[in-house]
């Protein structure tokens, strides 16, 4: 199966997307997907959990940077020294 026929609008909107964002990403999605080998089910699958979870469907585009000293530390601590 193509690309083009796994990721669709009509896919991307019964997963959640708004019309208007669907519209936007979709030809840039393909574009990349295909650029960066995310060509099988399981990595699209992957890939849409991933950022449809950190972007609340695409609407979030900026990391919210809004932790305590406290909390970043607990949030990092394997990554911190």
């Amino acid at each position: 199966m193509k690309l083009e026929e796994i990721v669709t609008k009509k896919r991307m909107m019964q997963f959640g997307f708004q019309e208007s964002i669907a519209d936007s990403y979709l030809p840039h999605l393909l574009k990349y997907f295909d650029q960066f080998q995310i060509n099988t089910s399981l990595r699209i699958s992957h890939f849409f959990g991933q950022t449809v979870k950190e972007s609340v469907f695409f609407t979030k585009l900026v990391e919210g940077l809004n932790y305590t000293p406290e909390g970043l530390l607990e949030n990092f601590k394997t990554r911190v020294g």
